[in-house]
């Protein structure tokens, strides 16, 4: 829950932000965002004008209130200068935050009191999350409020750090310029004065002797100087990023971090946060600023900052600074960011959470199966368990999602009895798949979406309730549709330490382009097949279904339903039907 401690009771509380853009409560949320922010306007005009009649003892009361949390002071005091006019947003407007914002500001505050690599941090930002005015306000309420306070600021260039007073917007000097200036008379510091207080690179409070510095982005650039903490903006575009942050270990004993993402220049940023290409780094704090979780980003946004990017022919890029995929413009492998996932023990499914099932039925008689989950607290898709076999007819994989083991030309192996002892206790699941599990199977001469209904499993495939293929569920008859669609989930998926969650982990991290013969791997077509394919296709299969569900406006999918004794059910398509006692033994196993 994000607080603003000092607001009037009913103001204190800020809406949450969505946990994820799946978030069923989504437009709710960004709807209440928007009306309380509104609301806090309202209260700070009328707050405000009680210290136009120049009460001492209320100034006093307020600083006391500023000191205990720079939320209070953002929020009460400070503006916000937004150059793309937008909406409601474009020139200056009071700098009301929003609940991430306010996260971020407590998660540096606990930072500061931790050591060792947890007093350090890195923030992988979306574009466009205010983050940078968000370190540049904290860095200012500290040189006004806390002691000691000595800050130093970096940007992968000296330019972005400062130009002298005033100089340039695109500055972070400029950043603490523009807010104290707006601050009033009484807030700001006594005897303050340009030129001898604030220098290019450096600002001092004459009250208190606090300090910000800027320097330039060098390998040595924080050596030898003592500081409260440093700020690397953009830290993955440092040119010599290892040495830039080696150099401010002794320094300081907090360093924090934070960039969109890049891979241009090293992995520096990546191994931060515990990952690279090679899977492994120093795992520091950690703070992730997702696109969604700002309430002036909703599918518009995202639609229209993805065209732009198409439109230049920069997806990788697009991939890179909005979804957080530093990988996005690999040209080899189809799931660079797959490479930086790894098996978390901690993934279990949560009983009331929705479940998914997700079937690539595949060709001669084979399938791949995975079942899935969201986290109810952080929205995240979550990977349970797979399987797949080389061999048997459609009733038998649908035997292993019914948890129910019947006799047929077949015979269960090991992992279809491990996961029917866990199937038969699940719920019931939507299913999802494509349009080619309506061909027939050699060893049927059915569909293997006929056979799975004859069981109640009904998969939602590329078409409507009526029959209809439209455009949005068109999308997962092709690999590009999938890929975009996969490329969105995967940075927010977790995989469970199971044997078939592992498997679709190695099957994304495998996933690779063919080739050309004498030139550069380039991206052509659709990726090379191999003995991981189901399993990649069947994830594309699920991201895909669960970004259609959310664009099409929240039409729910029909899940999968056991009706008595298997019958197929009477009425339409996507009529469901009651479940049927659990059996709980295995009668009926082929030897």
């Amino acid at each position: 829950m994000s607080r603003i401690p000092g607001l009037p009771s009913h103001l204190e509380i800020v809406p949450p932000a969505p946990i994820s853009p799946d978030d069923p409560e989504r437009a709710a949320k960004l709807h209440a965002w928007r009306a309380w922010r509104d609301a806090v306007i309202v209260d700070n005009d009328r707050h405000q004008e009680t210290f136009k009649r120049g009460g001492a003892q209320a100034k006093t009361d307020e600083l006391i209130l500023c000191a205990q949390h720079p939320a209070y002071w953002l929020t009460r005091w400070v503006p916000i200068f937004e150059p793309r006019p937008d909406d409601d947003r474009g020139g200056e407007s009071p700098f009301i935050p929003f609940a991430i914002q306010v996260d971020l500001l407590d998660f540096f505050r606990e930072c500061l009191t931790k050591r060792g690599a947890k007093g350090d941090a890195a923030i992988s930002k979306s574009r466009d999350m205010g983050a940078s005015w968000i370190g540049c306000a904290f860095a200012l309420w500290g040189w006004l409020f806390e002691l000691p306070w000595q800050v130093r600021l970096l940007s992968y260039i000296q330019d972005l750090v400062d130009l002298g007073y005033q100089a340039d917007p695109d500055t972070l000097f400029w950043k603490i310029d523009y807010m104290l200036d707006a601050l009033p008379p009484w807030m700001r510091p006594a005897g303050y004065t340009i030129g001898k207080h604030r220098k290019l690179l450096y600002m001092q409070n004459p009250v208190n002797g606090n300090i910000i510095r800027g320097t330039a982005s060098t390998g040595k650039a924080t050596r030898a100087r003592r500081a409260t903490w440093v700020f690397f903006d953009e830290f993955a575009i440092f040119e010599d990023g290892d040495q830039a942050w080696s150099s401010a270990t002794n320094s300081t004993y907090h360093r924090f971090a934070i960039s969109s993402e890049h891979i241009e220049y090293g992995d520096h940023f990546q191994r931060l946060q515990g990952i690279n290409a090679e899977g492994g780094g120093i795992l520091v704090s950690q703070f992730p600023l997702d696109w969604w979780r700002s309430p002036h980003h909703d599918d518009q946004w995202y639609a229209d900052t993805k065209e732009r990017f198409r439109a230049e022919g920069r997806l990788d890029a697009f991939a890179r600074e909005v979804c957080r995929d530093v990988y996005g413009g690999s040209k080899t492998w189809v799931y660079p960011g797959a490479k930086q996932k790894s098996i978390d023990p901690t993934v279990r499914y949560s009983p009331g959470a929705p479940l998914y099932g997700s079937v690539d039925p595949g060709r001669r008689d084979q399938c791949a199966l995975i079942w899935a989950s969201e986290d109810p607290a952080t929205g995240e898709l979550l990977i349970l368990d797979a399987y797949t076999t080389n061999g048997p007819a459609a009733d038998y994989y649908a035997t292993i999602i019914a948890g129910e083991a019947k006799s047929g030309n077949w015979t269960y192996d090991d992992e279809a009895l491990r996961l029917m002892d866990w199937t038969r206790h699940l719920p019931a699941q939507t299913w999802f798949g494509d349009h080619y599990g309506d061909n027939k199977e050699a060893a049927t001469g059915d569909s293997v979406y006929n056979r799975f209904r004859t069981f109640g499993i009904y998969v939602n495939a590329d078409r409507t309730p009526t029959g209809e293929v439209t455009a949005a569920k068109n999308e997962v008859r092709y690999f590009k549709g999938r890929k975009e669609a996969a490329l969105e989930y995967l940075p927010r998926t977790r995989f469970a330490n199971t044997p078939g969650a592992r498997k679709v982990l190695w099957a994304l991290q495998q996933a690779r382009y063919k080739p050309e013969e004498g030139k550069t791997t380039v991206e052509q077509g659709e990726p090379m097949h191999d003995s991981t394919s189901h399993f990649r296709t069947a994830f594309e299969f699920l991201c895909a279904h669960l970004r259609i569900r959310r664009d099409i406006g929240g039409y729910k999918l029909p899940a999968a339903k056991r009706p008595s004794r298997y019958q197929l059910p009477v009425g339409p398509r996507w009529a469901t039907s009651p479940r049927v006692p659990e059996t709980r033994g295995r009668e009926g196993v082929a030897d």
